[in-house]
Formats: structure tokens, C-alpha cells, sequence
């Protein structure tokens, strides 16, 4: 971790002496400067350094003779000017600021580029300035054309820092979807404040975002810097939620509100607006010297991320303390010192990227952790059993036979609480018996299942009596243990439907089902209420007619016709059996005649959610469907290899997403 701070702090500091080394612009002189009442005149030097200025300034400058040549140009190098109004001889030439729109500049730049036309070679140039309050600088630049707009340092910067941004977005929203921490959200909020704040103090939001708005160029910067503190408090006390204490509390609470009345402050006029501007930028030194001293005493405490946050914000620190120094003319302007804010900011957000993204590997360890103590108490558990069964079987040694083996079925159906599941499904020699030509694909996902499937031969008792051949396939809430216990229930009242006179359709057995899994899950009123349930397809095939009628939640059909080697999808009805599901409820029955050759099919929906493949995704019914109708012609032996064969291809190394069953019968 020390290794990648310092690094990232070495490579900003030899980013900064490039950028340091660039190569510098003509600077033009004044000829004379002074404020509007002529009380205070100003220097070459000090006039780039005007600090927070509100008032008026008054410009006059006369070119040098060799500066009056053919296709020159003046520039003044700084972007936020409110307005500044461009005569010569008592002529207005031009009207600049952010108080009119970007488009009325006679060149398209972030900053202010002016053709010297022969009237100002002859009689000079007046520039009068109005300062509304906002940090303000007057540098004066000639040249070409080209040289005064093309500036690859400053676009070299701008591009590692709009990088940076973009980086730190897509790792916070691949953190925010993987871990779905709130603190993600706040640091987005927080980055897209920033980049507003940054670029909009570049002019490049006036140039590219909103150029018709010079309202809202004034008012981008104040509004959008405080709301970027305002984030990065939220984003802190998210951060460090878990050891907040009343006081930090109550100052977390008394910056965010002094933030919000600057954000709304920014948006009203004077004074309002200068408070904002100035009580903004002093709060940024405050509060950041606060959050650093927070990562201070959660270093201490040696919190995970609070290195990385620490030195962060340092670095920030650091930034802004040398533009405050640079504002108020201690130190010289330059290229590092007139966007150290910039450089601070990005090495900034690059730190706490770093930091955010060490939430991943502390998860990872948690659950390492967690795992590794299930693994002990399983391990413990084990020992202790085999500890109980050595001294049961010395207790028994002296018993007869018959006890022995009573015992040893006892030990046998703890151990492996799969048989209880397996001994109630029904025989699959009694489905190849009743249905010849048929398979059944079940593989659960872990030893025990929340899929099963169901089969009796059925008579009616309605009238006429029909024989049926009845075929269900369940698939319960959830997998494993749990899935396993509800599929117990869900099987018995299965097995309940057979003795009621009520029952006489596959819609009938959905609805039994749903009507008593309510009274069997929740009939103690002191137990927590389940809310768990299952989807069902329900088949009764009449072989004399070769009639089938279906009824299913959730789960469809799937025919594959003979004669005309298409597939049809018979819909079920949307509404699970269970759960918040009204005893109400009705299910739709569905009546298909079939013909000699036709083949079905009834499935969970784990054959089709697996994921795999080259670009390891869902599998899909679209892809399941395809395959069934390829396959169709085989002996449903063939096709249930052929269906195995297909699953274990397409999950390669990927691990079983669910409980997979799947049903086909050929008329």
C-alpha cells in the first residue's frame, strides 16, 4: 500500500515539474492600470493576482510599434472575467465576460483571444473590468493565432485529470453494483461535482456545456465547489459510519448545513452570491484540515481505508493552502501554483479510488474469514460426532444384530440427509414403466434439492371417470436445506390432492396446493410467518385420447410436434403457488391433443439460468428451446444424454447457479 502512495505521489510531483517546464507565452506590459476612482493603481504583477475582487478596473495599454504586424492577436489568459468591456478612441470593440453568451467572442476559446485591428495598433487599447466578487486575474498575452489557442501542456493535463475522473466513475459504479454500499453512491456525487467545480474553473463548461447560459457560467463554480464538499462530508461519514461519535456527529451535521446555505447562496444575487464565493472557498480549508484530521485518528485507529484517505487528503491540503498563498500574492503565479487546486484534486481522487477499491479485497477477507470458521465449526461438529459414534458403538458392541443395524441406518440417514429427499421421489422405473419412451435430467445443485418432481396414475372422480397419467415438476423457493424442507411440504399435499373428490385438474392440484401451504407454513401464530412458495407445471396425460391437459405458475409447457418439427410454448399462468399469492387464486387449464411421434417437456428454470459459455452468460430458454427442437427425433435416453452433455459443456469451470430438472415424454 506505502509503495502505491508513493508512487502515485513521485509521479504527480514529476508530472507537475513538466508541466512547470512548459514553455511560457509573450507577456505584455500596462501601460497604465488603475481602479475606477483612480485611488489605487496596479503593477504588471499585481493585477494577475487581483484576489476575490469586486469593483471596477480600468486597463490602458499601448502596443509596441514591432507588435503591430499583420494577423496578431491578444489574449487574456484567464477564463473568468464577469465583464470586461474593449475600446479604442472612445470606440467599443468587443464585450466579454461571462455576462454575455460564449458564441458573441470573436474567437472560440475557453479564454478571451482578440485580432489587433489597426484602430487599436494606432490609439492603444482601454479595458474596463467589473469584478463581481470572484477570484480575478488580468494577464495579457500576443502571438499568433496558433500560439495563443494551441496550448497542448494545459491539454496534456486536462486529459490526464478528465482520465482520472473517468476512472474513478467506472470503478465506483463497478463497486456500487458488486457491493451495493451506499458510500459509492455518495463518492459518484462527489466526483461529478468535482469535475464541474474543476472544469468549469477551466471555462471549458462555459465553452462546451452551456454556452448560451452566462448566467449560469457565473453562478457554475460557487455552486458547484460547495456542493462538491458537500458530497465528500457525506461521503466520510459513510465512510467511517461505524465508529461516528455525538460530537462528530454534530460537526458533520453543522458543515453539511453551513454547505447547503452556501449551494443556495450561489444561486441568489449580491450579496448572497459573494458570501457564497468567499465562505465556499475559506470552508474548503477548514473542512479539509477536519476530514484530514478524521483519516489522522482512523489511522491511528488503524481502519482499513483510512491510509489512503489520509494521504489523500494531504495532498489536497497541501493544494489548497498553496492557491490561497498564490491568490493572495505571497506566491509567484505559474502554471503548478495556477492549477495546483487541479494537481491536488486529481491525486486526490486517484488516493481514495485506491481506497474504495481495497473495500473489495476486505470483503473478500470477511468472507474468507467466515468461511474458514464454518469450516472449523464443521470440522468440529464432525469430530464430535465421530466422538459420539465411537462411544455409541461401544455402548452397543453387546447388543444384538438387529440393533446394530438399527443403528448404523439411524448414523447413515444423518449423515446423508439426501436419502429422506430421494426415497420420497417417485420411482423412475415406475415412470419408464407408465410412460415407455421418457427421461428425467435431475441435478441438484448442492446434495439436497428445492426441485422435485411427481407421479401417480390417476381415475377421476368426476363423471365420466377418466385414468390419468399425472406428471408434476416443482420447483420450490430457494436450493439446498431450505428448498429441501419446502419441497417435503410441497410434495405431501401433493400427495394430498389424490384423495380429494375436489381435485380434478391440473388447475384443481395447483390450487389445493395454494390454498393449504398458507395453513401448513403459518398455522402457529407465535413462529415468524414463511412467505415462501414454489412454481408448478402439472401434466395429466390420457393415453386412450392422447389428450393433454396442463396447468402451470409460472412454469410452461414445451411440445415439439412431430409432423412439422416446430416447437410450441403453452404460457402458464404468472402467479407463483405460496408466498403473498391470495387462497383465491385460480390457475388456467390448457387442453393440447397430441399425435403419435409428439414429445414434451416440463422444467425448472435451472437448466436455462445457468452461465456459461464463451462470454459466460444465462443460458436462456431461447437456447434451451433451439436445442429440444434439434434433438427432438432421438430416443429420450439419447436426448437426456444429449441435454447432460450440453449443460456440462455450457457451464465449462462456471459452478451450478441452481437445482436443474427437466422432464420428456414421447406420445
Amino acid at each position: 500500500m506505502k509503495i502505491i502512495i508513493n508512487f502515485c505521489v513521485f509521479s504527480s510531483i514529476m508530472f507537475c515539474t513538466y508541466l512547470c517546464s512548459a514553455k511560457s507565452l509573450n507577456v505584455l506590459p500596462y501601460t497604465k492600470s488603475y481602479s475606477a476612482n483612480d485611488t489605487l493603481k496596479y503593477n504588471t504583477k499585481n493585477i494577475n493576482q487581483l484576489g476575490f475582487f469586486k469593483g471596477v478596473l480600468c486597463v490602458n495599454v499601448e502596443l509596441p510599434k514591432e507588435l503591430i504586424i499583420t494577423n496578431g492577436y491578444l489574449k487574456i489568459d484567464f477564463p473568468f472575467i464577469d465583464s470586461c468591456i474593449v475600446k479604442s478612441n472612445g470606440q467599443t470593440l468587443y464585450k466579454l465576460g461571462d455576462a454575455y453568451n460564449f458564441n458573441n467572442r470573436p474567437i472560440a476559446h475557453k479564454t478571451f483571444i482578440l485580432p489587433i485591428t489597426k484602430l487599436m495598433a494606432i490609439n492603444g487599447i482601454q479595458f474596463t473590468v467589473y469584478g463581481n466578487g470572484e477570484y480575478t486575474r488580468f494577464p495579457l498575452q500576443y502571438g499568433t493565432l496558433d500560439e495563443l489557442s494551441n496550448d497542448n501542456t494545459t491539454n496534456l493535463f486536462l486529459g490526464a485529470y478528465n482520465g482520472v475522473i473517468v476512472f474513478a466513475v467506472f470503478l465506483s459504479i463497478f463497486l456500487f453494483f458488486s457491493l451495493r454500499e451506499r458510500i459509492y453512491v455518495w463518492y459518484l456525487l462527489f466526483l461529478g461535482a468535482t469535475f464541474v467545480f474543476q472544469f468549469s474553473t477551466e471555462g471549458l463548461t462555459f465553452q462546451y456545456l452551456w454556452p448560451n447560459y452566462p448566467w449560469w457560467a457565473n453562478h457554475a463554480i460557487p455552486f458547484s465547489g460547495a456542493l462538491a464538499l458537500f458530497m465528500l462530508v457525506a461521503f466520510t461519514r459513510q465512510l467511517f459510519k461505524n465508529s461516528e461519535t455525538k460530537t462528530l456527529r454534530i460537526i458533520y451535521t453543522s458543515a453539511q448545513f453551513a454547505l447547503v446555505l452556501f449551494v443556495l447562496f450561489a444561486l441568489l444575487p449580491n450579496p448572497y452570491y459573494s458570501i457564497s464565493l468567499v465562505g465556499a472557498s475559506v470552508a474548503s480549508i477548514f473542512i479539509n484540515l477536519f476530514l484530514l484530521s478524521i483519516g489522522v485518528y482512523y489511522v491511528i485507529k488503524k481502519h482499513p481505508q483510512a491510509y489512503y484517505y489520509t494521504t489523500a487528503f494531504s495532498m489536497l491540503i497541501v493544494a489548497i493552502i498553496l492557491s490561497q498563498l498564490t491568490y493572495n500574492g505571497v506566491l509567484p503565479l505559474n502554471f503548478l501554483t495556477n492549477n495546483i487546486v487541479l494537481i491536488g484534486s486529481g491525486v486526490q481522487i486517484v488516493l481514495l479510488s485506491l481506497g474504495l477499491s481495497r473495500t473489495i479485497t476486505e470483503f473478500k477477507r470477511a468472507e474468507e474469514l467466515a468461511q474458514q470458521a464454518l469450516l472449523a465449526q464443521l470440522k468440529k461438529q464432525t469430530e464430535d460426532q465421530q466422538k459420539a459414534n465411537e462411544v455409541l458403538e461401544l455402548k452397543v458392541q453387546e447388543r444384538t444384530l438387529a440393533l446394530a443395524e438399527l443403528n448404523n441406518e439411524h448414523t447413515q440417514s444423518v449423515t446423508y440427509a439426501s436419502y429422506i429427499q430421494a426415497s420420497l421421489l417417485p420411482s423412475l422405473s415406475l415412470i419408464k414403466e407408465r410412460l415407455n419412451d421418457s427421461f428425467v435430467l435431475y441435478n441438484p445443485r448442492d446434495i439436497v434439492s428445492g426441485d422435485f418432481y411427481w407421479y401417480c396414475d390417476v381415475q377421476t372422480s368426476a363423471v365420466p371417470s377418466v385414468n390419468l397419467q399425472v406428471l408434476c415438476a416443482v420447483d420450490c423457493t430457494g436450493h439446498g436445506v431450505p428448498g429441501a424442507f419446502m419441497s417435503l411440504v410441497a410434495n405431501n399435499l401433493i400427495n394430498l390432492t389424490i384423495k380429494d373428490d375436489n381435485v380434478n385438474t391440473p388447475a384443481d392440484v395447483i390450487a389445493f396446493v395454494n390454498k393449504n401451504l398458507a395453513q401448513a407454513m403459518n398455522k402457529n401464530d407465535d413462529i415468524q410467518v414463511i412467505n415462501d412458495g414454489m412454481d408448478i407445471a402439472v401434466c395429466a396425460y390420457e393415453p386412450i385420447t392422447q389428450t393433454l391437459y396442463y396447468a402451470g405458475a409460472n412454469r410452461p409447457l414445451y411440445i415439439v410436434k412431430h409432423n412439422t418439427q416446430e416447437l410450441i410454448e403453452i404460457k402458464a399462468t404468472k402467479v407463483s403457488v405460496g408466498g403473498h399469492t391470495p387462497i383465491t387464486q385460480t390457475w388456467e387449464n390448457v387442453t393440447i391433443a397430441l399425435n403419435a411421434g409428439d414429445c414434451f417437456y416440463l422444467s425448472s428454470d435451472g437448466y436455462a439460468d445457468q452461465f456459461g459459455g464463451e462470454k459466460n452468460k444465462k443460458m436462456t430458454t431461447k437456447r434451451l428451446k433451439e436445442f429440444l427442437i434439434q434433438i427432438h427425433a432421438l430416443t429420450m435416453e439419447e436426448q437426456k444424454q444429449a441435454l447432460q452433455n450440453y449443460f456440462t459443456t455450457w457451464q465449462g469451470a462456471e459452478q451450478q447457479v441452481d437445482d436443474v430438472m427437466l422432464i420428456g415424454v414421447r406420445v
